[in-house]
């Protein structure tokens, strides 16, 4: 039986894990700013609210999606090998 060992990049991981932590942040800020300028339409600062809140959300989908890829490619890829061409 042959051990078979998985060389994974640290740091493409961690960094995929922090991205992640901070999409899950955003996930749940940004439809609470949401909620709340709904409840406030009457409100001066209703647009700036919505506007942030909607700008928050994205961040949260385009990090996550970000974290994931950098989790996959830090788990799966190869180290790169020095050639001599």
């Amino acid at each position: 039986m042959q051990l078979i060992l998985i060389k994974m990049n640290k740091l493409k991981f961690i960094k995929g894990l922090k991205k992640i932590t901070l999409a899950i942040l955003f996930a749940f800020t940004g439809p609470v700013l949401i909620y709340m300028s709904f409840q406030n339409k009457g409100h001066d600062f209703y647009y700036y609210v919505l506007f942030i809140g909607l700008i928050i959300s994205g961040l949260s989908i385009l990090l996550g999606f970000s974290g994931i890829s950098n989790l996959t490619n830090g788990l799966l890829n190869k180290p790169k090998k020095k050639t001599d061409n």
